[in-house]
């Protein structure tokens, strides 16, 4: 199928764009910047959700429209409340109304484990506004979709706004395991490119208007995390918790809210916890 990505040069969207080109889709990545990684068998066009005149040329001959393209860090979003509606709220109705005029076939939205929160700021309230744009756009014109909310992903192509990146970057420059929150903290954590595999998936037809919980099998104690990165870097001081409350952030569960059901997929074959650890390691040595 033809299929576009909107956002496809950020960390999930650029990994989603990757799966799609290998199961033989022909992808077109749109984004206000150029990856900075190589993307395999993709074409790439400069692009911004709120420009209509840009999104009338991508979506127009398109099958099915990804869309990863927000404000999706909680502290820019708290400190940016117009931008986030605008980009996160706006840029999304601008795509629904061009997906419902071209008649896409699926519109896939990319979410939040958030939507189940009280916490997660103006990006929470943000994604929950957009699905409720999504499901009324299915109502009055029949617009199929998929949403995907995502939990907690790791691995390749992120930075220090991504939590486990920003632990095993302090634990390599500090030579320490430090982590800003608590020892209550839980984290069900999912590789990125087993993420991009689910968000590939769910293009068959049994999850067409579904809401997909994307996230990790079993949740595991930031305190045992931290034990299993000392290991792997050799570090044999106890980890360090800061106790530090992060503005928006859950401690031990998102789920103090329930939206519409959702259905929990896996990939057939994921990636190992402490693989995807030694994997961030090295890309971390390596970009530093």
């Amino acid at each position: 199928m033809k299929i576009i990505v909107f956002g496809g040069a950020g960390f999930v969207g650029s990994h989603v764009a990757d799966e799609l080109s290998l199961r033989g889709h022909k992808v077109t990545v749109v984004d206000n910047k150029k990856p900075k990684f190589k993307l395999k068998n993709y074409k790439f066009a400069k692009g911004n959700i709120l420009n209509i005149k840009s999104l009338k040329k991508s979506i127009k001959n398109a099958d099915v429209v990804y869309n990863f393209a927000a404000i999706s860090d909680i502290g820019e979003a708290y400190s940016r409340p117009v931008q986030t509606v605008i980009t996160n709220i706006l840029g999304n109705v601008n795509i629904l109304e061009l997906c419902k005029k071209y008649k896409v076939k699926r519109y896939v939205f990319a979410s939040s484990i958030y939507v189940y929160s009280q916490q997660g700021g103006f990006y929470r309230t943000s994604k929950q506004s957009a699905e409720l744009f999504i499901e009324e756009y299915n109502r009055t014109h029949r617009l199929p979709y998929t949403i995907l909310r995502y939990g907690s992903m790791y691995g390749p192509r992120t930075d220090l706004k991504n939590g486990l990146y920003k632990i095993v970057y302090d634990a390599l420059s500090k030579k320490r395991a430090i982590y800003r929150g608590t020892k209550r903290a839980v984290r069900s954590y999912i590789h990125v490119k087993d993420a991009a595999k689910i968000s590939v998936d769910i293009l068959n037809k049994k999850y067409t208007n579904k809401n997909i919980l994307v996230t990790g099998k079993e949740g595991i104690k930031i305190e045992k995390l931290l034990s299993i990165l000392s290991k792997i870097l050799n570090i044999r001081s106890r980890a360090k918790f800061l106790n530090q409350t992060q503005k928006g952030h859950y401690d031990v569960s998102p789920y103090t809210y329930k939206p519409k059901a959702t259905k929990k997929l896996f990939p057939k074959k994921s990636v190992n916890l402490k693989l995807g650890l030694i994997e961030l390691v090295k890309e971390i040595k390596k970009n530093k």
